[in-house]
């Protein structure tokens, strides 16, 4: 029930079913909102990144990072879809993890290696309970994205080396 303004006027809210969402759904849409969090921190990180590179490295890595932020897009988009679709409410918050200003490449790097390890684990976290729901079309699409994580991180490892 929601109050109106006036002391006796009311108004009944009846949620339909479809939008309801059950509690094994709201974990699932908790870790996702989880993962939509790191994707919007990624989007920050890479394009400050991208803009922040200095020296012959910029000529490499501004490329990448940008790519990066595509990506990063692409999968807040899906993650969003996905959340969308179970009922759930999308945050527009990125995660809080406090974004590293700088402009040695070195140091660009291990962040975004930190990051996208981070982002990897919590997609890993986010498989078992997209089985358990039994939406095999989401837990591919998450798969996919865990993978595309997973091969970010050895490239910022290779990079690293």
């Amino acid at each position: 029930m929601f109050a109106l303004g006036r002391e006796n006027e009311r108004l009944n809210f009846v949620v339909p079913k479809s939008e309801m969402v059950s509690m094994d759904d709201e974990q699932l849409v908790g870790k996702l909102n989880e993962a939509l969090g790191w994707e919007l921190r990624a989007v920050n990180m890479y394009a400050h990144y991208a803009a922040n590179i200095k020296g012959i490295n910029r000529i490499q890595l501004t490329p990448l990072f940008k790519q990066e932020v595509a990506e990063s897009m692409v999968h807040a988009d899906t993650i969003r879809n996905a959340i969308v679709k179970l009922g759930g409410i999308c945050t527009t918050d990125r995660n809080s993890e406090h974004i590293v200003h700088s402009s040695n490449y070195r140091q660009m790097l291990e962040e975004s290696f930190k990051t996208e390890t981070t982002a990897a684990r919590v997609y890993g976290e986010l498989l078992p309970l997209l089985k358990h729901a039994g939406d095999g079309e989401l837990y591919d699409t998450v798969e996919q994205i865990y993978l595309t994580e997973l091969r970010s991180i050895e490239e910022m490892r290779l990079l690293l080396d």
